[in-house]
């Protein structure tokens, strides 16, 4: 049993280097990767952990195993399914949601999001509106580091259109590795409820989704707020690779 939490960390390390070169492109779809025993040798790890990690790679998505031919690199893709979040109507029909951009604007880490990213970590919210089938709305606000938001948009700005969670796997070679849930009901203070169309201390909902990445590094922190509803059900599928 003392043997247990090295071999899972070491089994960690191997997932990390595999996600970390498919992310950066230096692994490609369809590429073959070494044989275990050949990443056991390399990594002078045991067979046993190299294992562990191919099966975890494997669970993810990440690649595929073909008995007699070895694993093979499937690809990442979007780190999150696009449609992580949705409404429901009595009849189980997902509601089209829209999603419009208001702004976005530099900052620093305080309360939460400063205990996720790190004090006095320099940080960008990007702020949206959306709207779920015409019957109510919803505030989006996405924190990012500022690093990474300087580099996600070099050349551009967001746009309503933009999948915040798809540049960030493909531009930064970021992909999302764990998701953390939280959900909590709270009055909503007043600039939240001055753009979903309630008064300041009414009743609602905030959903918090923490995504980290490669070795668990925090990456992005994602809070959603909305006023208590009925009839219908919210789903919240978060898939990470």
């Amino acid at each position: 049993m003392a043997d247990s939490p090295p071999v899972i960390s070491k089994a960690r390390a191997i997932v990390d280097i595999i996600i970390s070169d498919i992310a950066a492109g230096r692994l490609k779809s369809g590429d073959r990767l070494p044989s275990e025993r050949a990443l056991a040798s390399k990594y002078d790890i045991s067979l046993g952990t190299v294992q562990r990690a191919m099966q975890v790679l494997a669970q993810r998505g990440a690649i595929t195993r073909e008995h007699g031919r070895g694993s093979f690199v499937r690809g990442l893709g979007a780190s999150i399914d696009t449609r992580y979040l949705r409404f429901r109507d009595a009849k189980d029909r997902n509601l089209p949601l829209y999603w419009h951009l208001i702004d976005w604007h530099v900052g620093t880490a305080a309360d939460g999001v400063a205990q996720f990213f790190g004090a006095a970590c320099a940080i960008v919210c990007i702020e949206r509106w959306v709207d779920v089938d015409g019957r109510f709305a919803l505030l989006s606000k996405l924190f990012l580091r500022r690093k990474d938001f300087d580099a996600l948009f070099r050349d551009d700005e967001p746009r309503d259109d933009t999948n915040l969670r798809e540049l960030i796997s493909q531009r930064l070679s970021l992909p999302t590795m764990r998701i953390e849930q939280r959900m909590a009901f709270e009055p909503l203070d007043a600039d939240v409820g001055r753009f979903i169309g309630s008064r300041a201390g009414a009743k609602g909902f905030m959903l918090e989704l923490r995504g980290y990445t490669v070795r668990d590094r925090p990456l992005s922190l994602q809070r959603i707020y909305g006023a208590l509803f009925s009839e219908l059900t919210l789903v919240v599928d978060v898939k990470v690779i």
